[in-house]
């Protein structure tokens, strides 16, 4: 019976202290906006136009989207870190509603994930998600124009979600992607 009970308290303490011993990117505790730029490739006025949007998308319809670049995961993987910091730590989204989005971005692996909320997958399945990702973040990326691409991705998101809910934006685009691979 001791043994049993010393392995379920090892168990037990494992699993509540493993989160706190994750590796992986330092990202901070809560989203200061809805563009984290930690990686450095969004420039600021694509990134205050893209707040701008995204805020005005929460004020009207109640979903967050908010966008994190990173330049590194630090060999953690995209899909358990992106879905643990949507969920676990910032906790994305209206409590009940379930309506948050995140998307992740991780420059020196070259990758990119959105992590959608359950109150949102109607709106934004994964087969529309992906194909938004090859449209507009593929061809943007591999202009060099990594913030031109990210902003497009984050407004096609935010109309998607605000045209569910019967509301147009006010907030211009963020930018339109040109083939010279500059943000406008």
């Amino acid at each position: 019976r001791i043994k049993a009970f010393g392995a379920a308290l090892l168990v037990a303490l494992i699993a509540v202290a493993a989160p706190l011993l994750a590796v992986g990117p330092p990202v901070p505790a809560s989203p200061s906006n809805y563009v984290v730029d930690l990686a450095g490739v969004i420039d600021d006025g694509v990134e205050a136009r893209t707040n701008t949007l995204l805020r005005e998308l929460e004020e009207r319809t109640t979903a967050q989207v908010v966008v994190l670049t990173l330049p590194t995961l630090e060999g953690e993987s995209l899909e358990a870190f992106s879905l643990d910091l949507a969920h676990n730590r910032w906790k994305l989204g209206q409590k009940g509603k379930d309506n948050g989005v995140l998307l992740t971005l991780a420059m020196q692996e070259r990758k990119y994930r959105v992590e959608v909320g359950y109150g949102l997958e109607g709106v934004l399945p994964d087969s529309l998600v992906g194909s938004l990702g090859r449209q507009v973040l593929v061809p943007a990326f591999r202009a060099g124009d990594f913030g031109g691409g990210i902003a497009a991705m984050a407004g096609e998101l935010a109309t998607r979600v605000a045209a569910d809910s019967g509301v147009t934006l006010s907030a211009a685009p963020p930018v339109a992607v040109r083939r010279s691979g500059r943000s406008t």
